[in-house]
């Protein structure tokens, strides 16, 4: 029998940047064991919470050595606030302080045990330790951050699967961003699925747990695929009890279970923002541009008529990539449309949207702990540097 009860909730939460509480309003929908939370309004209310433009810490200089980097794509909050950061050309993991002095680092490049010939992931991993995934090696190394060996697993998984977190047991999950020719299925616009799989820390062994919508793909008669604008992936996140996946052709993120049960949808009424004119020409002049740089002008006309034949979707995607930080919040940013995509939603980790941050000007955020933001910003000369800010009441 189907059950369905509905409650409208006024939340209070303790919140960051501050002691102050604060209250946001929740429709609350329980629908044979799927909470639906339709948030209404912020925890924190109006101004609600700000990020310090001013960072308490940054780390990376010019010179040689552990302070620079040439190559950043992640960076990680620890215990004790340490921050580990994966530099990607010199294929290390280094490990600073939280005032930013440098501790140690471990990786490098290379095949041999605890090397890597491409950092393709770094994750909090249970035991204050680090999971490290290498795709051309196609293996996964777990390194204790304090002291010990580290520990390879080899992927037993098929196929063009990446992982996208750790879960409290220990398992990694992974998912396939798939690939552009689909002749299984039938022509027209349409989600690829991709399973998502567990992978057991304790000999590599793996299994479906679920199988979810990974890729807006317009399908032709014959199999190929065309290009689209925008296109349109999913967004995922691991946190300890579960993982979030969602589809930014609405504002809905669902909390599955470790074994893949939906158990939560988070909702919030967002207005789309329409696709214009111009945004499909400057895409479709940059794209040609790239093409010029990398195989010559004679290519162009070739490329153009791809591009000029592209499905273009009437709305941008209403969010980006997601995070869950340290504290176990989802972080919910604006589309990745928007180039400085400086705003981000957050949410508790059972679901209310606690409020909106606008991240400075040119900081990418990557991670949070407490009332810190962990980021990734670079300067005029394009230098990446890792900086840590503060949430304060707004």
């Amino acid at each position: 029998m189907r059950r369905t009860s509905l409650l409208l909730v006024t939340l209070v939460v303790g919140c960051v940047g501050g002691n102050k509480t604060g209250s946001g309003n929740y429709l609350v929908i329980d629908s044979a064991g799927i909470q639906v939370i339709e948030n209404l309004s912020p925890v924190w209310g109006i101004p609600g919470r700000m990020i310090e433009p001013d960072p308490l810490v940054r780390i990376g200089r010019e010179e040689e050595g552990p302070y620079q980097f040439g190559s950043l794509f992640q960076a990680r909050f620890m215990n004790g606030g340490r921050i580990v950061v994966p530099e990607g050309i010199s294929k290390e993991i280094r490990v600073y302080d939280p005032s930013g002095r440098h501790l140690g680092s471990f990786g490098g490049g290379g095949g041999g045990p605890g090397e890597f010939r491409r950092l393709s992931g770094v994750y909090r991993y249970p035991g204050d330790s680090l999971l490290a995934f290498d795709g051309p090696l196609s293996r996964t190394t777990i390194f204790p951050v304090n002291s010990g060996e580290p520990r390879t697993i080899l992927n037993q998984v098929e196929g063009n699967y990446y992982p996208f977190g750790v879960l409290g047991d220990g398992r990694w999950l992974l998912y396939s961003p798939g690939g552009g020719y689909h002749p299984e299925l039938p022509p027209g616009l349409q989600w690829v699925f991709t399973d998502v799989i567990a992978v057991d820390p304790s000999d590599g062994s793996w299994r479906v747990v679920a199988t979810l919508p990974g890729r807006q793909q317009f399908v032709e008669p014959d199999g190929n695929t065309k290009l689209i604008y925008p296109a349109l992936y999913s967004v995922q996140a691991v946190a300890d009890t579960g993982f979030y996946w969602g589809t930014p052709d609405r504002y809905e993120i669902g909390f599955y279970s470790p074994d893949g049960v939906l158990r939560r949808i988070i909702r919030r009424a967002v207005e789309p923002i329409p696709v214009e004119a111009s945004m499909v020409e400057e895409w479709i002049e940059s794209n040609l541009d790239r093409v010029r740089r990398m195989e010559g002008e004679a290519r162009v006309p070739t490329y153009r008529v791809s591009y000029e034949d592209a499905y273009i979707r009437e709305y941008r995607p209403l969010f980006g990539g997601v995070f869950v930080d340290a504290e176990g919040r989802l972080w919910v940013p604006g589309s990745n449309l928007d180039a400085s995509r400086r705003l981000w939603s957050v949410f508790s980790d059972d679901g209310f949207w606690l409020g909106d941050l606008e991240a400075p000007e040119g900081l990418r955020l990557v991670d949070s702990q407490g009332d810190l933001v962990l980021g990734i910003w670079r300067d005029e000369m394009d230098v990446p540097y890792v900086q840590v800010h503060q949430i304060v009441l707004g």
